[in-house]
């Protein structure tokens, strides 16, 4: 495994969390343009090792998800694209910090315990507010949910920091 860069396996799963935030949320023309622009930002952010254009990606998929809420997107639906979303801006600046870190080192057991952690982890934070709110999210109105997720968006994003 020494030779390939550490981050490379992170950073496309990071991506691939991308594209499958981008799908769940595509439900009209402004969804797919913002989801287009986060994927692609993403893309390049993996490509360059850049945690800005990470951040861009994270953002533009957040803004489409957003848009998709607002027009009608299930809860369910939105939680699973958030869900998504989290992962893919995790994995990608996590991609970056482990290059920044290992170079070429082998990462191969430390990366694959990283994304099954992390996905378990969101994995068990999403099954716990279906449960909490009810599969629909009963009546808790989707901005609300979406509010509370944007606050832990902020929160990791403040903390990491």
């Amino acid at each position: 495994m020494s030779g390939r860069p550490a981050g490379l396996l992170t950073g496309s799963v990071g991506v691939g969390c991308g594209l499958v935030a981008f799908a769940l949320a595509a439900v009209g023309t402004p969804t797919v343009a913002a989801g287009s622009v986060g994927v692609l930002a993403l893309a390049a952010g993996h490509v360059r090792r850049s945690r800005r254009l990470a951040d861009a990606g994270a953002a533009a998929l957040f803004v489409q998800l957003v848009v998709a809420t607002v027009g009608g997107l299930g809860p369910t639906t939105a939680l699973a694209a958030a869900v998504a979303l989290v992962l893919a801006w995790t994995f990608a600046h996590s991609a970056v910090d482990l290059r920044a870190t290992l170079g070429t080192a082998p990462s191969g057991d430390l990366e694959l315990a990283h994304l099954a952690g992390t996905t378990g982890i969101a994995l068990v934070a999403a099954v716990a507010a279906v449960l909490t709110f009810g599969v629909s999210l009963g009546d808790l109105p989707p901005a609300v949910a979406l509010a509370v997720l944007f606050g832990a968006i902020g929160l990791t994003a403040a903390l990491r920091r």
